[in-house]
């Protein structure tokens, strides 16, 4: 992670065509990372650091019987933990760290409500997928996926925004878990192949690197587009068939990196070059 890390703070004063702060100034924010202050792969930190109380999580559950009380009782505390980590950027003062922001270092502020997902995510593998899978069809994913454009799209057709905590709260969570069942349903009906494999086997490298890429590709259009771009980013409907589009072709680009990394840079991911030679032996 770290290595990966200092890479990109090279990448963003070499190629990002921004203003930056010096290389020493970078090196500082990106060790103490704090979100919005030069932390440019800041997920690869917090997904560390939620992975530590996952681990704990898992562990206590694996040597529980893992009756269904237990599940539910697993499930209300992650999600008390979530719900605390969003009162707390809900209503701390940002004023009362030196920095001016409602953030922790090694986003602390964020590890629980990662934690609460990853939590329901581990019991729907192990408790809840066969049950999913007799229940969820075609018709019922529609429904679900028409009630959540319905939701996650009102605020901007009706222009009103949900300022109290707890109502806007509990629609993070139902759009977040309305969501999350489509992409179950659409994932189990995609027929696997090379491509969406090796993405999918290289997800840290496309979290890594795809800001580069995409700030190289949003300098290009709006060179050529001039102000057609601005206003497609401004208009709901447009921006949102771009943003798939540019994720498809991003992650095309991406497997350039992807290559390069696995083939003769694999310490960055943490593996040694005896290993990497295993690979290449056991693949042939």
């Amino acid at each position: 992670m770290c290595e990966v890390s200092v890479i990109n703070i090279i990448l963003s004063q070499i190629i990002t065509f921004d203003e930056h702060a010096s290389f020493i100034e970078e090196l500082k924010w990106n060790f103490l990372q704090i979100r919005g202050k030069g932390d440019g792969i800041w997920f690869v930190a917090a997904l560390f650091m939620t992975f530590i109380p996952f681990y704990f999580f898992v562990d206590r559950y694996e040597k529980s019987e893992k009756q269904r009380n237990e599940r539910i009782i697993f499930i209300i505390v992650a999600l008390l933990l979530s719900i605390i980590s969003n009162v707390y950027e809900a209503f701390m003062d940002p004023t009362l760290l030196p920095w001016g922001t409602v953030a922790l270092p090694w986003h602390l502020e964020y590890v629980f409500q990662a934690m609460f997902y990853m939590t329901i995510g581990y019991l729907f593998k192990g408790e809840f997928e066969r049950m999913y899978d007799k229940t969820a069809n075609a018709f019922s994913t529609v429904v679900v996926f028409f009630v959540y454009i319905v939701f996650r799209y009102i605020p901007y057709i009706m222009a009103f925004e949900i300022e109290n905590f707890i109502p806007k709260m509990l629609y993070t969570y139902l759009c977040a878990f309305l969501g999350i069942f489509v992409l179950i349903f659409v994932s189990k009906r995609i027929v696997p192949n090379r491509y969406l494999l090796y993405i999918g086997q290289n997800t840290l490298i496309c979290f890594a690197f795809h800001g580069k890429i995409y700030t190289v590709l949003q300098t290009i259009l709006k060179s050529i587009l001039g102000v057609l771009y601005g206003e497609i980013l401004g208009n709901m409907y447009a921006s949102s068939v771009f943003a798939i589009v540019l994720t498809i072709v991003l992650s095309f680009i991406l497997i350039i990196p992807i290559y390069v990394i696995n083939r003769w840079l694999p310490f960055l991911l943490g593996r040694g070059y005896r290993t990497r030679v295993k690979e290449l032996v056991r693949a042939q």
